[in-house]
């Protein structure tokens, strides 16, 4: 474990919670456990202030997620399937305040679970937070919080007594390691050398873990099978549901943003690099990892289109309009995400890779937030053909030899027509290990539209040439 003299004081700010959604087992709040449970943290401070705080944004989400459920039952496509049997009866009451003990019992028990030291606020001088308040010292110091103007004071006036608390238990203490993304905490904090102050929960794993062998082990291991660990994240990809809008034109020609009819997704290429070493135990030893993907996909426009001839008054439901396909779009989208990575250590080495949980939703949405580039594909004559090809490493991936025609000459006249030599010549790496690659050679079509025969060729490059 990390070289300390002593266990480790922590205090946690109400957004280390929010930024980690109350997952209590994830990325973040389960890796502090296991640090509490090792003795690595002596003692983890929470102020009574950070306690309502954290509730109050429970009781909020509670809120939320009752009207959010009540919007979806009370729609006309609920009822209309549910009377069917394709779905549920539409429950009469959503029981929020159940819900909500739920959530705040669930919170309770991770406080109990981590020996946490519930803080109050009795002790600090208020006289001296007001004063701070006049002198506009940390956290007092107009502007905005989150978007909101601080003219109410509401948001400044609990970040001062949790500051002045926690001051007075640092000068108690000797020394203090204190996570909040808040600045305004940072500048209060700021100066004060029994105090060290991380923006982010990660950052105090980090320094925990910045001497640990095994750490460096750890890393080294993923470095060696980082293919391996790209298509294991691919796969994991290629299982999620995806939606993909596009900009699309209606009958008044208004673009309008839209999910895609019909798409197909292409190739998935994945990359990573190490974020953060978490957690060094003595069985165990946890990273994370950034993933980045590459999606190509095709997706097909319809527009909505008013004949000229339709005059645009009158009542708008009863205009004739029909759908146009524009063809086909060829979009690329780039997504990242952590991925907590954990490896099983035997006889002080890593044995093994045992298990990559990826930090996603349900279901990925591909939009204007993360297209990467776009463009449109001429859909006239034989414009695409599609084959598979598969690296050493596993990873699978489409190249449309279409795309890749150098030259196209004609090879004469038959009985159908004119036959056609596209000459094929593409050079282009592995997405996943990047082993590179030439496909060269002839495909011909015949008659005009139609595949005739393929005599291209995919020759790799040896891999110890590309390390």
């Amino acid at each position: 474990m990390a070289e300390e003299i002593k266990p480790l004081i922590v205090a946690l700010d109400t957004n280390v919670f929010d930024n980690a959604n109350y997952f209590y087992s994830g990325l973040d709040l389960g890796i502090l456990k296991q640090y509490i449970d090792d003795g690595v943290i002596g003692e983890l401070i929470i102020s009574d202030v950070v306690v309502r705080e954290c509730k109050r944004h429970l009781s909020e989400s509670a809120e939320n997620l009752v009207e959010d459920f009540a919007a979806k039952f009370d729609s006309l496509e609920w009822k209309r399937a549910s009377t069917i049997g394709a779905l549920p009866s539409v429950p009469e009451i959503i029981d929020k305040e159940a819900i909500t003990a739920g959530l705040m019992k669930m919170y309770d028990e991770y406080l109990v679970a981590t020996h946490a030291k519930i803080v109050d606020s009795k002790s600090v001088n208020i006289e001296n937070v007001i004063s701070d308040y006049f002198n506009e010292v940390p956290p007092f110091k107009g502007g905005k919080k989150n978007g909101k103007k601080k003219d109410h004071k509401k948001y400044e006036f609990p970040d001062a007594i949790i500051i002045a608390r926690l001051k007075q238990i640092a000068e108690e203490s000797g020394e203090l390691r204190v996570v909040s993304d808040d600045p305004d905490w940072k500048a209060a904090f700021w100066g004060n050398d029994k105090v060290k102050f991380y923006k982010e929960i990660k950052e105090l794993f980090s320094d925990i873990t910045l001497e640990e062998k095994l750490g460096a082990k750890a890393i080294k291991y993923f470095n060696d099978h980082q293919a391996q660990f790209n298509n294991r994240i691919e796969q994991m990809l290629r299982m999620k549901p995806v939606e993909v809008f596009a900009q699309v034109r209606d009958r008044h020609g208004d673009d309008r943003r839209e999910a895609y009819d019909n798409f197909d997704i292409l190739n998935i290429g994945v990359s990573s690099k190490i974020a953060n070493v978490d957690y060094v135990g003595k069985l165990t030893v946890i990273i994370t990892a950034t993933a980045f993907a590459l999606v190509e996909l095709e997706g097909m426009f319809y527009n909505e289109v008013v004949p000229d001839d339709i005059p645009r008054w009158g009542d708008e439901s009863a205009e004739p309009y029909y759908y146009e396909m524009t063809g086909l779009c060829k979009e690329f989208h780039e997504i990242k995400f952590p991925v907590q990575v954990t490896f099983i250590i035997k006889e002080e080495n890593i044995d093994r890779m045992v298990k990559a949980d990826p930090l996603l939703p349900r279901k990925i949405v591909l939009d204007e937030a993360t297209v990467a580039d776009r463009r449109f594909i001429d859909t006239e004559g034989f414009y695409t053909y599609k084959k598979e090809y598969q690296c050493e490493c596993g990873h699978k991936f489409i190249v449309d030899l279409m795309e890749q025609v150098d030259t196209t000459s004609p090879d004469g006249e038959r009985n159908m027509g004119s036959e056609l030599d596209h000459f094929v010549f593409c050079e282009d790496k592995c997405p996943n290990c990047g082993r590179k690659y030439r496909i060269c050679g002839d495909v011909y079509e015949y008659p005009i539209g139609t595949l005739s025969l393929d005599q291209t060729k995919i020759e790799w490059k040896n891999s110890k040439e590309n390390k």
